[in-house]
């Protein structure tokens, strides 16, 4: 696997693993600012590096690089019958030492198993060589048919490519009517006018939310924190739209928040909803100050935990959309 490269896997079997390796090569990509502080330290030995910044070096040194490990399933088995639930989620497994690490040798201590959770797994691992990877899939269960499709992604030092944030919803309801919602997220700039011009240049905005009936199974279904299975949902064709800009008008001065018009919706009806940043729509990694953890939104997108609503029976709200 390449540093921060996604690698796309089309077909994943009931009953199957993938394998993956993090090359010894990868690690020695160096970042900007390790290779400036290593040219100003070449003369120095190790017992020359005092304070917090050194003891930092010293353990990097001793530890290997931090590599991120972050995956997302596009698209899952699907129930043949009615369910109340999803059927499993993919398994990740990390070692530094024992290579096709799965479920056969899950015993080994040397041996890391993650459990997807929401279509999304992401797990962090020091190494100072060859890293190897497993993505496995249970056998299915009666009433469940298909594969998986995923993406997968190991990063050296940066973060992981792609981030969920399970603490937060990013953004508040303002008002409903029987047919439409209105919401708003929390401050995406500071208070430099320049940044509310960047934000308002980019077309289609970069802020995605999708909406679907509450119930025991739609198209998000199991991959809830998953960014590419969000990208696959909203392509479906449904009678929802929702109309995104930026705006002042709430935020003061020049601070922005996103708004979101929903229509479509039906009268005294709970619905639930995801709200996503396309990390794809900035040059670089990009940074959105109100976020409370981890606000660096990289190429694999940024997602925020499920929420839920229900639309008026019948009174009306005009809001204001621009």
């Amino acid at each position: 696997m390449k540093n921060n490269v996604k690698f796309p896997v089309d077909k994943l079997d009931p009953g199957q693993t993938n394998y993956f390796v993090v090359e010894k090569s990868e690690l020695n990509i160096k970042r900007d600012e390790e290779e400036i502080w290593e040219r100003n330290a070449q003369n120095q030995t190790d017992d020359d590096l005092e304070g917090e910044v050194g003891e930092e070096r010293l353990e990097k040194r001793q530890n290997g690089r931090l590599i991120w490990i972050s995956a997302s399933v596009c698209d899952r088995t699907k129930p043949t019958v009615p369910q109340s639930s999803t059927s499993d989620q993919l398994t990740l497994y990390v070692s530094k030492s024992v290579p096709n690490p799965g479920p056969d040798n899950e015993s080994n201590p040397d041996v890391k198993k993650i459990e997807f959770q929401g279509g999304y797994v992401n797990y962090s691992i020091q190494a100072t060589s060859e890293v190897f990877i497993g993505v496995h899939a249970q056998q299915l269960t009666k009433g469940w048919t298909g594969n998986w499709r995923y993406e997968i992604v190991s990063t050296i030092g940066d973060g992981p490519y792609h981030s969920y944030h399970g603490d937060e919803t990013f953004l508040f309801l303002v008002d409903t009517d029987s047919n439409s919602a209105l919401f708003l997220t929390h401050n995406i700039t500071d208070n430099r006018t320049e940044s509310i011009d960047q934000w308002k240049a980019m077309q289609p905005s970069p802020f995605i939310m999708f909406t679907q009936l509450k119930g025991p199974w739609g198209p998000m279904t199991g991959m809830e924190r998953s960014f590419c299975a969000l990208e696959n949902a909203l392509k479906q064709k449904t009678n929802t739209t929702v109309q995104s800009s930026i705006t002042t008008k709430f935020a003061g001065g020049a601070r922005g928040k996103a708004q979101f018009h929903v229509q479509g919706l039906k009268r005294g009806t709970e619905y639930s909803g995801i709200l996503a940043i396309n990390g794809s729509a900035f040059s670089s990694s990009y940074k959105v100050p109100d976020i409370k953890e981890n606000s660096v939104v990289r190429q694999g997108g940024m997602i925020w935990q499920q929420f839920n609503w229900i639309t008026k029976v019948g009174m009306f709200f005009a809001p204001y959309f621009t």
